[in-house]
C-alpha cells in the first residue's frame, strides 16, 4: 500500500451529500470493503482550490481520470492568473502518478493493520502506522517521512451531516528526515462524506500544518487547505 502526500498536493471541499445511516460502514471492515470499488475511485473526477496561509498562494486544477496518463491532472490557475504552457506541463508531469485521494489512504489496506483505541454508537476511532508519505516538491526534493508520522482514522455518523470519515497524519515528537532539515510539527487531517447515491465516500477537506527549519538558518511555516468541487463519476456508471 502507498500514501503519496506531496507537499502542495493537498486536500478537498465538496457539498455536503443527503446522509443515509444505512450506508455508512459500522467498523474498519465495511469501510475497507469500499476498496472493492478501486476501480469505481479511480473514475471519479473533481476540481481544487488551494489556498496556502503565510506565503500566500492560491491553485485550481482539475482531475479528469478519462484522459490519457500524464494528462489527467489539468492546472487551471496559479496566483489569480491564467498558467502558461510550461507551468501547466510542469505541473500535470508532478501529478502523473496521482489519483483520487482517497485510495492512498486506504488501498491493499488489511483490517488487522488498523487499532481500535475508541468506540461508541455513532464514533470509531482506530489507530494505524502508513508506510508512505511524501513531501516535497518532487523527484529528488521528495522525503518520505511515514517513519516519524502516524496515522489516526476516525468513523462517525453525524445525525446533521451524514457518514464522515476522518483521517489524520502528525507526529508524535520533532524529527529529521534529511541532514539539516528539522520537522517540528506536521499535521496533514482529511476529511470524507460518504455519498448515498453512489455508496463511494468523496473528499471533503483537508488541511495541512508544516513547521520547521532547514540547513539551521531558514525557518518553514506553512498552513494549506483545499476546496475540492464538481465532484462526479465516469459516465456509464451505475449507481
Amino acid at each position: 500500500m502507498s500514501t503519496h502526500y506531496l507537499l502542495m498536493t493537498l486536500c478537498l471541499l465538496a457539498s455536503a451529500p443527503a446522509w443515509s445511516e444505512q450506508h455508512c460502514p459500522q467498523d474498519i471492515d465495511g469501510l475497507l470493503a469500499h476498496q472493492q470499488l478501486t476501480r469505481e475511485y479511480e473514475q471519479m473526477s473533481f476540481a481544487v482550490q488551494h489556498i496556502g496561509e503565510g506565503d500566500q498562494y492560491s491553485r485550481s486544477e482539475r482531475y479528469e481520470p478519462l484522459r490519457q496518463p500524464g494528462q489527467r491532472w489539468v492546472l487551471l490557475e496559479l496566483n489569480g492568473e491564467q498558467p502558461d504552457a510550461e507551468a501547466r506541463e510542469r505541473f500535470a508531469r508532478q501529478r502523473a502518478s496521482q489519483g483520487n485521494p482517497l485510495l492512498g489512504y486506504l488501498q491493499d489496506r488489511q483490517a488487522d493493520e488498523f487499532t481500535l483505541i475508541a468506540t461508541s454508537e455513532s464514533r470509531h476511532t482506530y489507530t494505524f502506522q502508513p508506510d508512505k508519505i511524501e513531501v516535497g516538491s518532487g523527484g529528488k526534493n521528495t522525503l518520505n517521512v511515514a517513519e516519524f508520522v502516524r496515522g489516526k482514522l476516525t468513523l462517525l455518523n453525524d445525525p446533521q451531516v451524514g457518514c464522515v470519515l476522518t483521517v489524520n497524519l502528525s507526529n508524535p515528537k520533532s524529527f529529521s528526515p534529511r541532514t539539516g532539515v528539522k520537522v517540528k510539527t506536521f499535521s496533514l487531517t482529511s476529511r470524507f462524506l460518504l455519498d448515498p447515491v453512489s455508496g463511494l465516500f468523496f473528499p471533503h477537506s483537508s488541511n495541512l500544518v508544516l513547521r520547521g527549519r532547514a540547513f539551521l538558518v531558514a525557518g518553514f511555516d506553512v498552513m494549506n487547505r483545499a476546496t475540492y468541487s464538481a465532484i462526479s463519476l465516469a459516465p456509464g456508471r451505475n449507481t
